[in-house]
């Protein structure tokens, strides 16, 4: 009889399982993602991504922030974080949920790499390819003191066909371009009469000036070379080829002022007195004829959710309103949105409103301004607000003009630094 059986099937026993720790362990070490396990480690962090635009590959920063199995992704407007509101990892695929974008980020992740689309979830919404890798310090670039200064206010204009798919009679109007500087690095925007570009971030790489833009939205990549008469020779997106010059010497190199973007879109008649009457989201009106408009002074401030100059502004209606509020200003948010279906529209707007702590009314108008608002000459191209009073108001700020009965006027709502 053989009594060291049992101890030799438990030896193996014991080498089977520590064999299977060791499996588990080299596993873990190259990487390998664990499909039930948000692998936080390799996921948290900043990482290089891209997205696809034509032929322009458009890189941007992006982080991840992983809280057990809780994910979320960050979009930067500057040092401005954008983060998701929900992130979620399975089967080797992370997704992140932008609500207020009403978009979505998918991509598997291969331990290295992260490769998908993103996407906005409205009606013939675009979808973009996404492609990502592990920021490292030395794809940062470089900040070297010796190159070339474009530090200033420049005004662009379209030379050649434009190329971009959809065509917009604005391309060729003049654009503003505002450039900062330090060392190699550069940032900036292009300031267009239908808003600007967002936030420019990038610099020189060699004798090449690469600055792009994208924060969920507004896909920009900039390709830029100065030229020996100080002039630069930019490429937009890899699409449309643009002349630049200083503000001072624009003129002498056939660049037409660009035009006035507060007098683009205007009242017909500033003595009528301009009126609304639209649903809010849960369908009540909301009319200019309203107990709580009577003897104020009223700013009607035309948007929609999905405007980045219309988030822009957001915080300054709203600190605005807080501070005047008491002294007789009332502010209403009208509204367009993409699809012009108050069902498909409202979760975007509630979204909005409780992104912003709005604390005045935003009602919905649909789809287009051009038929509802027969008192412009002609529909917003970026948020415009008009303000006017039922009675003279001697309440009214001290650092504004007290609107005269009946009286309308109008202008941008504030200055943005991205669009």
């Amino acid at each position: 009889m053989n009594t060291n059986r049992p101890h030799h099937r438990r030896t193996g026993l014991a080498a089977a399982f520590l064999a299977t720790l060791a499996l588990v362990g080299f596993s873990q070490s190259r990487g390998d993602v664990d499909a039930n396990h948000p692998p936080a480690g390799r996921l948290a962090g900043e990482w290089n991504a891209t997205v696809t635009l034509g032929t322009a590959e458009i890189p941007f920063r992006f982080e991840i922030s992983a809280k057990g199995t809780d994910l979320q992704g960050f979009f930067f407007e500057g040092e401005r974080k954008i983060g998701s509101s929900s992130g979620k990892y399975e089967d080797g695929k992370i997704q992140f949920d932008y609500e207020h974008l009403n978009s979505t980020l998918a991509a598997t992740f291969n331990g290295e790499t992260l490769d998908g689309t993103y996407r906005f979830n409205r009606k013939n919404g675009r979808e973009y390819n996404f492609h990502a890798t592990r920021a490292a310090d030395s794809a940062k670039v470089k900040n070297v003191s010796t190159s070339p200064n474009v530090k200033g206010d420049w005004e662009m204009k379209l030379v050649g066909p434009d190329n971009s798919n959809t065509k917009d009679a604005r391309v060729v109007l003049s654009w503003k371009l505002y450039l900062r500087q330090s060392g190699s690095k550069v940032t900036g925007s292009i300031l267009r009469v239908d808003g600007d570009t967002g936030n420019l971030t990038g610099g020189w790489h060699g004798d090449s000036l690469v600055l792009s833009h994208f924060a969920g939205e507004r896909p920009v990549l900039l390709e830029a070379h100065l030229q020996p008469d100080g002039t630069l020779d930019i490429l937009l997106n890899k699409q449309n080829k643009y002349l630049g010059a200083r503000i001072a010497d624009a003129q002498a190199k056939g660049i037409p002022a660009p035009p006035d973007a507060a007098k683009f879109t205007d009242v017909k008649d500033r003595q009528e007195s301009f009126h609304f009457s639209f649903p809010d989201v849960d369908g009540k009106i909301v009319s200019d004829k309203d107990e709580r408009f009577q003897n104020k002074v009223v700013i009607l401030a035309i948007g929609g959710t999905w405007c980045p100059n219309c988030r822009d502004e957001a915080p300054f209606l709203v600190n605005f309103y807080r501070k005047y509020h008491q002294r007789g200003l009332e502010i209403v948010g009208l509204n367009f949105e993409a699809s012009g279906v108050l069902a498909d529209d409202k979760p975007r707007i509630q979204s909005f409103v409780e992104e912003f702590s709005i604390p005045y009314p935003i009602l919905y108008a649909g789809a287009t301004p051009d038929n509802c608002l027969s008192w412009l000459t002609s529909a917003p191209t970026q948020p415009r607000f008009f303000s006017g009073a039922t009675a003279a108001s001697s309440a009214y700020t001290p650092d504004l003009p007290a609107p005269q009965p009946g009286m309308r006027t109008s202008g941008c709502s504030a200055k943005s630094t991205s669009y």
